[in-house]
């Protein structure tokens, strides 16, 4: 048993139609702060003084994988 209700969809079909009205104009006028900057935000400045990763940085990677293994193996055995 069930009862059937007539939804009236055009209130909602209006109230979505103007928030995403708003929204894409809130969206327009925060796109259009600093054209110099994609994203909005300058966050290159912390990378200035930072150097390259060297050559041998895959060398401390398998380094500590191979500690982690032996620790592991050390531990199960």
């Amino acid at each position: 048993m069930g009862i059937l209700v007539k939804q009236d969809n055009s209130q909602d079909s209006e109230l979505r139609s103007r928030i995403t009205a708003e929204l894409r104009e809130k969206a327009e006028k925060s796109s259009n702060l600093n054209p110099e900057t994609p994203d909005g935000v300058n966050d290159a400045k912390y990378v200035e003084g930072y150097k390259q990763t060297g050559r041998f940085a895959w060398f401390w990677v398998l380094l500590l994988i191979g500690g982690f293994v032996g620790i592991l193996a050390y531990l199960v055995f």
